[in-house]
């Protein structure tokens, strides 16, 4: 009885940190945005967890940008207080994003070192 009990507390306690430290909480969003994404494209499980991995350090980092790009595409005003929704959507595109934004970097250092 006691080994459920303190599983119990050591569970609640997990969960007033995440949801109430909101650098967490924005983590879990964007790793949970990284986890539909795993579940959507049925990848294998290291690439699951890259998806997982990498769509919490893209909310993190990038949540907040998200939120700016799609009320400027669909020209509406979007209230995130706590920026979770910014954090899940970073999370579910995130590795699409940083892809671009990795082979734009790549391309502009070809062509300048080329000389175009």
């Amino acid at each position: 009885m006691a080994t459920s009990a303190t599983a119990a507390v050591a569970a609640g306690t997990f969960a007033q940190v995440v949801f109430n430290d909101p650098s967490i909480s924005i983590i879990v969003a964007g790793m949970a945005g990284g986890a539909v994404r795993w579940h959507y494209k049925k990848e294998a499980w290291r690439v699951g967890l890259g998806s997982v991995f990498v769509g919490g350090i893209c909310a993190k980092y990038l949540g907040p940008l998200s939120i700016d790009i799609i009320e400027k595409v669909l020209t509406v005003e979007i209230n995130d207080s706590g920026g979770n929704m910014g954090a899940f959507l970073m999370g579910l595109g995130g590795v699409a994003i940083i892809g671009l934004i990795l082979d734009g970097v790549e391309r502009r250092g070809k062509s300048e070192g080329s000389g175009k």
